[in-house]
């Protein structure tokens, strides 16, 4: 790949995405360089296994559905746009390494417009190892701008892939 080349998007990515019933899906590079789905996660799947799919030794990217309720009962779904690169991540080249992670970011965003259009809806959180992707700093950030009190049952039964709603 190209420093400034960002590969392209097959179009499983858009149809995985808008698959019902999943927790989230993980896409990464094929040997092509071009993004192509990882794996899909259904709903009932607890959010450590889906954690424990990204690569150790390599970018990947994702879509988390965050589904929680609040205090009074209301029903919360966020999009969590996940950019995962390794702390450790290297390639055969630094030239090759940091061509990488400078179009990393790009890819998200071209994930996030082919799969969701002009949808503002969501967030995005960068991973650089698991702890920076543990279910606490995802529903940190989920919740962030909640006006409503969080229900920690929801939450809880989110993590553990139990339903929500």
């Amino acid at each position: 790949m190209a420093t400034m080349e960002v590969p392209p998007v097959k179009d499983e990515c858009v149809t995985a995405f808008r698959q019902p019933g999943n927790l989230g899906v993980i896409f990464r590079l094929n040997g092509s360089n071009e993004v192509v789905v990882g794996g899909s996660f259904p709903l009932g799947t607890p959010y450590a296994d889906f954690a424990a799919a990204f690569p150790a030794d390599d970018v990947a990217w994702a879509i988390l559905n965050v589904r929680y309720m609040t205090t009074d009962g209301g029903k919360r779904l966020k999009h969590c746009w996940l950019s995962w690169i390794p702390d450790d991540f290297h390639r055969a080249t630094t030239k090759e390494t940091v061509g990488v992670k400078f179009t990393s970011p790009m890819v998200l965003s071209k994930l996030r417009n082919q799969c969701a259009g002009d949808s503002k809806h969501g967030f995005s959180h960068h991973g650089i190892n698991q702890a920076s992707i543990a279910l606490p700093e995802i529903i940190e950030r989920a919740t962030k701008f909640e006006r409503d009190p969080v229900d920690p049952a929801s939450v809880l039964a989110f993590g553990e892939g139990r339903q929500v709603y």
